[in-house]
């Protein structure tokens, strides 16, 4: 039975165009890595790339490469701007209304006065950028695909290869490893995560965070099908690490733990669900995890 290695899969994807990774790094869990390593400024990454000269990356803390350098947009004067290209990107990116991005944006404006703004913030955008960055057509706005690259849709596309691939028969094991840390691996913290928090891309922020947790349950439904316990356990503890709220992997990961007869892990994942859920919401777990710790307390 070919194995789902997700230990190895910077091996594999070392070979693919992909613009955010560096040959020389091997995958590893989140919690493992060093926070220096991840703290690094993008222009200091080693990226094999070719493709689009406009790079934009939106998980975690926002950066542009332009020509495969950091772009510095320290100045205050550019900031109104940046926030236009982070809401239209939040909005879909493609042929996002002017009034909807003006409403976002500048609320208290009228229709001229925002129309102005608009027009402006527009220009200077892309005397930043570039003019084939932006294309405006019928006061409609889109961020041409051809001019740049979107770390936002790439996860998107990439987890829509993981879906086509799930529902593909016979499924490839590696194709499936190969995409799913992929999506890891983009997925660098939460859209915008170091910004304050603006409604109008709260609502991105979270299908793209849902998106991420459905698909990697469905691909851990699949490995325990397939008695691949150890593999979803793998994929489990880095689902957590992203996002130690879940209260649902905590539940499959236990699970999956008790199946193969790890029953003190399995109360360690208890544990460590407790002391995180309390902390955060002070309130205790579940009562479906409950529930299974008492099982499982009942079997020691």
């Amino acid at each position: 039975m070919e194995t789902l290695s997700f230990d190895n899969a910077r091996s594999t994807l070392a070979s693919d165009p992909m613009p955010y990774y560096s040959d020389s790094m091997t995958w590893q869990p989140i919690h493992n890595r060093n926070t220096k390593e991840k703290d690094k400024d993008i222009q200091t990454r080693e990226i094999p790339y070719k493709g689009p000269a406009v790079r934009i990356f939106t998980f975690g803390r926002f950066s542009i490469l332009l020509n495969n350098q950091t772009a510095d947009f320290s100045n205050n004067g550019q900031k109104k701007s940046l926030e236009l290209l982070k809401t239209l990107i939040a909005f879909g990116g493609r042929e996002v209304g002017e009034v909807r991005l003006c409403e976002a944006l500048w609320p208290d404006s009228d229709g001229d006065v925002a129309h102005t703004t608009f027009s402006v913030t527009l220009h200077r955008l892309r005397k930043l950028i570039g003019s084939d960055t932006l294309l405006l057509n019928d006061s409609r706005l889109t961020l041409n695909p051809d001019a740049c690259w979107v770390d936002a849709w790439e996860y998107e596309r990439t987890l829509g290869k993981i879906k086509q691939l799930l529902n593909t028969r016979p499924i490839d094991p590696q194709h499936i490893s190969k995409f799913v840390h992929k999506a890891i691996d983009l997925y660098h913290g939460p859209y915008l995560g170091n910004e304050d928090e603006q409604p109008w891309f709260l609502t991105y922020r979270d299908r793209l965070h849902s998106k991420f947790i459905r698909c990697l349950l469905d691909v851990c439904v699949y490995l325990e099908k397939n008695q691949r316990y150890e593999e979803a356990i793998q994929l489990y503890e880095a689902g957590l690490d992203i996002d130690d709220l879940c209260e649902n992997i905590y539940v499959k990961l236990m699970a999956c733990y008790q199946t193969v007869g790890r029953r003190s892990q399995a109360m360690k994942v208890f544990q460590r669900c407790q002391s995180v859920i309390k902390a955060h919401y002070g309130v205790e777990p579940s009562h479906e995890l409950q529930t299974l710790f008492d099982s499982l307390k009942k079997c020691a």
